[in-house]
């Protein structure tokens, strides 16, 4: 199983993205970064600029490497490998060569089996016959003078929605500082959601986020002085309610016309 613990190390490694890639608003074929879940929401195939910063890179200016690997964040999935959806996967792949027995032959394919893409020099694409897991590797350069941070560009090549791939469940990418001999250094994990309107899915769970925070806060209040604003929490709560309620009445119908379909 796959860890998805937090470990700086020694070289203190973190991973860190941008609010957004456009400034105050970003176009609709982008990615958003929300500090208050820690997520990345982004469209598929768009890059991804993540830095990665060590406080020190001595005796090893040529011997590290980051580790790129999708993994299942709740409980019940995370010993399943993220695989592409069928469609994506024969986009690149169309007869399924790529993987026949334990051999994994993604390279010739245009790694037909990785949802994770790096665009680095050096970048090695990797496959766990054990786990049957894929992963991508970047090899740390040398950084500048004064500097400890690096900077890969990462895409993903299949939606968290795809039927027969990730199927809506959520997905952390776990990222790993490595040596050549494959010893682990440092790793962080950051959620990743792909879909196609990254601006209005980050929006969405921000809110939802924060009226369940609000909420909490209510009953918390209700608690500790039953008698203080009373009336005004409980009419917050029975909005709240009301919408939790439209929202599932909404979800039933969508549910209904694609049984329909």
């Amino acid at each position: 199983v796959p860890s998805l613990e937090e470990f700086p190390g020694v070289y203190n490694f973190s991973a860190h993205v941008s609010e957004s890639n456009g400034g105050n608003g970003y176009a609709r074929s982008s990615y958003g970064y929300s500090s208050l879940l820690n997520q990345v929401f982004i469209n598929i195939h768009k890059l991804l600029m993540v830095n990665f910063n060590l406080n020190h890179i001595e005796g090893y200016e040529q011997g590290l490497y980051i580790r790129a690997m999708p993994v299942y964040s709740c409980t019940d999935y995370i010993r399943v490998p993220v695989d592409r959806c069928d469609m994506h996967f024969m986009d690149d792949d169309r007869d399924r060569k790529a993987h026949q027995g334990n051999v994994c032959r993604c390279p010739n394919f245009n790694n037909a089996g990785h949802v994770v893409r790096a665009h680095s020099s050096g970048t090695m694409y990797s496959f766990d016959p054990q786990s049957k897991r894929h992963s991508v590797i970047v090899p740390l350069s040398k950084l500048p003078a004064g500097s400890r941070s690096f900077t890969v560009l990462y895409s993903f090549s299949c939606k968290t929605s795809c039927p027969k791939g990730m199927q809506r469940r959520p997905i952390k990418v776990v990222f790993t500082l490595e040596t050549s001999s494959g010893n682990v250094m440092g790793r962080c994990a950051m959620s990743v959601k792909i879909c196609s309107c990254p601006k209005r899915d980050k929006e969405r769970m921000e809110r939802d986020i924060q009226k369940d925070n609000r909420s909490v806060c209510m009953l918390q209040q209700v608690e500790e002085d039953p008698l203080s604003n009373k009336e005004e929490i409980i009419e917050k709560l029975r909005q709240e309610l009301r919408e939790l309620k439209e929202k599932i009445k909404s979800i039933e119908q969508t549910v209904d016309l694609l049984e329909t379909l």
